[in-house]
């Protein structure tokens, strides 16, 4: 899809708090596909270590992943996952150029 944005983030959560934050991670989800620019969004946590989670993301556009990101839910997501981390996020953007 020419245009599309792909975004791959990786998140690594304390020990302790992976219950809490996969329950948080999961309503981001559900919060984000209801989102108009959404294309696709997968929410995947690691089967060996069940504290590292990853998030791919496909927006239709630029403008649809910044409204996503200045979007409420997302602000407060951000806020409620900050102390759960174990690193920072990892988020990465990709285009399909071939």
């Amino acid at each position: 899809m020419a245009g599309a944005i792909h975004v791959v983030v990786h998140i690594d959560v304390m020990n302790a708090r992976i219950d809490e934050a996969e329950a948080l991670i999961r309503q981001h989800a559900a919060d984000s596909k209801k989102d108009p620019g959404v294309v696709r969004y997968e929410a995947i946590q690691e089967t060996a270590r069940r504290n590292h989670f990853t998030v791919v993301e496909i927006w239709k556009d630029q403008a649809a992943l910044e409204a996503h990101e200045a979007a409420a839910y997302t602000r407060q997501y951000r806020e409620k996952i900050q102390p759960m981390l174990g690193g920072p996020l990892d988020s990465r953007l990709h285009y399909i150029f071939a």
